[in-house]
């Protein structure tokens, strides 16, 4: 049955700027230590060069992140879950003064997922940054580069590196946010939510992937290829108004978020514990139940 109108919708939560900060700084602290570990063999390198050696030996920058990257990962996306979950069910019982349980596992597997994620793109970071350098190396010997050019270059290529640490460190947090508040929706019986912009010049509106349009759609959580302009009385492909076939906030760096709309409190009622304690701490849960799970997915990535 269609929603109506006058049904109320679950705010939604942001991430937390300062968890987004202390991410990308862990992991920002990793390529100053490979830009630090770098600098005196390019210092020899362009020594050489300086001297009148167009072929000196071509320092590399260290193929492996050197810091952990799984407890960097870990400690910062387990942090969202908690966050996520805790204000989640206290929104919920402020406005239906009731306390649902939410399932552990569907929340613990997208974890593990996305820790094992994060943890190959950190990784990646050294990698990539091995291969542009060397070439922006190799490039300048055959064009007889001077050397505080392609000093310049190579420390630009170590700035990109740190960007794309802040990258990972916004969108993975995003993705995540948005990924739990999804799950928790459907584990207390949601099934639509409004598609909520941030309504400023920068949201997206490109003819075949305009955001723009979705703004106060009703949408349903089963199906990302439709819409509604009628409270739900009639449903419309997305493609018809150039709406992404994704969720709020799944899309690369999307800022939208998804409204949920309450279910029946009878449904929410039925799933409260009368003996939970007033006041949940998901983090210890969640951390216990990745731990039993021996992190499967994760060790499976390595």
């Amino acid at each position: 049955m269609a929603r109506k109108k006058n049904k109320r919708v679950i705010p939604s939560q942001a991430v937390s700027k300062r968890l987004q900060a202390a991410y990308a700084a862990a992991i920002i602290a990793g390529v100053k230590i490979l830009r630090k570990t770098f600098q005196p063999k390019k210092d020899i390198m362009l020594s050489e060069l300086v001297a009148g050696n167009l072929a000196p030996a071509v320092p590399v920058v260290g193929l492996h992140f050197p810091l952990n990257a799984e407890e960097i990962a870990k400690k910062h996306l387990v942090i969202l879950a908690n966050n996520n979950r805790k204000i989640f069910q206290n929104v919920i019982k402020s406005m239906t003064g009731t306390r649902p349980v939410l399932p552990e596992k569907p929340v613990a597997d997208l974890l593990s997922e996305y820790i094992a994620e994060n943890v190959r793109l950190i990784k990646s970071i050294p990698v990539k940054l091995h291969g542009q350098v060397s070439d922006l190396i190799h490039g300048s010997f055959q064009t007889a580069m001077r050397p505080e050019t392609l000093s310049k270059l190579i420390e630009e290529r170590f700035d990109v590196a740190e960007s794309r640490a802040r990258l990972i460190a916004v969108d993975q947090l995003a993705k995540l946010n948005g990924d739990i508040s999804k799950q928790n929706s459907q584990d207390i019986g949601c099934e639509y939510y409004t598609w909520s912009t941030v309504q400023d010049e920068r949201v997206r509106d490109e003819p075949d992937d305009s955001h723009r349009a979705m703004e106060g759609m009703l949408c349903r959580w089963d199906d990302d290829t439709v819409y509604s302009d009628d409270g739900g009385e009639t449903w419309n492909q997305r493609s018809d108004i150039g709406g992404p076939e994704l969720d709020p906030g799944e899309d690369y760096r999307c800022r939208c978020v998804s409204l949920s709309v309450l279910p029946d409190t009878d449904k929410l009622k039925a799933m409260e514990d009368p003996d939970a304690p007033e006041e949940v701490d998901p983090l210890q849960h969640l951390q216990d139940f990745i731990d039993s799970q021996n992190m499967t997915q994760l060790e499976a990535a390595e």
